[in-house]
């Protein structure tokens, strides 16, 4: 009996001597490659970051710090494909071979922090037709050189049509266009509801970033009206501003632009805003000036604002001041 215990025994080695070495974590199953995804500019472990292995399929998930392992990869020449939310996807070759490790640097995407639309409802004396339009704003910056110069675009797919936008002169950031219907061939911006936006934002180095859908979100048809001043109206200051009440939209709020009349042109002399729903006049007095005429001629306009930030504005309201306290002379 125990002759035939140490021949099992034999038996079961001989065995275990020649079973294959199939254990995952063991180097005879191919090479390991390791490595850290990093911010191209400052060196910076970027965390989360998918790595994978074409055409086998194999990868990894960088820690914290970014640090990642690709294991049991066979020796030979592969493309790894890195990943991560805000940078651009990055595809290199590499040669899977033991001990290997690498450093991959990615890109940050240009960051969208604004891109809007806003409807424009325009009433006006002459041509007698309103006038309504759309106002495009983008607003993004490059995280990894933000003195860099981009580039901003938009299109509207449904009718295969692509514009610029132009920089702001006061902020490089910030990008804004006009569009009318004439412009993509169509009757009326009414035709763009329910239609999808999309907006665009370029760096130096090519990398781009898309906006999600955008699209209209109302057109206001009602117009403000002005009560007083109208029609030339003489006022002393302070005066009053006084409008008919809105009650058609609920989230909104007035404001009130008054500018002066020159002999060919206007200048925008005050901006008054944030009037909630329910206001239908402000009392307002323009700062003293000697150097200007005791009559001036100015008019004023009414915008509604809804909470998308669409508006419609009133046409002009024409009215003189004088800048003297008091009553009006005639």
């Amino acid at each position: 009996m125990k002759k035939a215990y140490i021949i099992f025994l034999l038996f079961l080695t001989g065995c275990f001597s020649d079973a294959p070495r199939d254990n995952p974590l063991d180097s005879q199953n191919g090479s390991s490659i390791t490595g850290q995804v990093v911010t191209s500019v400052g060196g910076s472990g970027i965390a989360g970051a998918q790595l994978t292995i074409q055409p086998l399929g194999l990868g990894a998930v960088s820690d914290a710090d970014g640090f990642f392992a690709i294991l049991n990869v066979p020796e030979g020449s592969y493309s790894l494909t890195s990943k991560s939310t805000g940078y651009a996807e990055l595809e290199q070759n590499i040669n899977a071979i033991e001990g290997v490790s690498i450093t991959i640097a990615m890109n940050a995407l240009p960051v969208l922090s604004t891109a809007s639309l806003k409807t424009r409802h325009i009433s006006r004396f002459f041509p007698a037709e309103d006038e309504f339009y759309i106002d495009l704003e983008l607003e993004g910056i490059d995280p990894e050189q933000p003195d860099s110069s981009l580039t901003g675009w938009y299109e509207i797919p449904s009718f295969a049509f692509v514009d610029t936008l132009r920089s702001n002169m006061l902020s490089k950031d910030r990008f804004t266009s006009r569009l009318d219907a004439t412009d993509i061939g169509i009757r009326s911006i009414r035709s763009l509801i329910g239609k999808p936006f999309n907006f665009f934002l370029r760096d130096p180095d090519g990398n781009v970033t898309t906006s999600e859908d955008k699209f209209i979100q109302r057109i206001i048809d009602l117009t403000p009206v002005p009560i007083q001043p109208i029609a030339d109206d003489v006022v002393g200051m302070p005066f009053m501003l006084e409008w008919e009440l809105v009650t058609q939209l609920v989230d909104f709020t007035y404001k009130v632009e008054i500018y002066e009349i020159q002999i060919d042109t206007t200048l925008l002399l005050v901006e008054l805003d944030g009037f909630r729903p329910g206001t239908t006049g402000y009392t307002y007095s323009l700062p003293n000036d000697p150097e200007l005429p005791e009559e001036k001629p100015l008019f004023w306009v009414l915008y509604v604002i809804d909470e998308f930030g669409n508006s419609s504005r009133s046409k002009p309201a024409a009215f003189t001041i004088i800048q003297t306290q008091g009553v009006p002379k005639r």
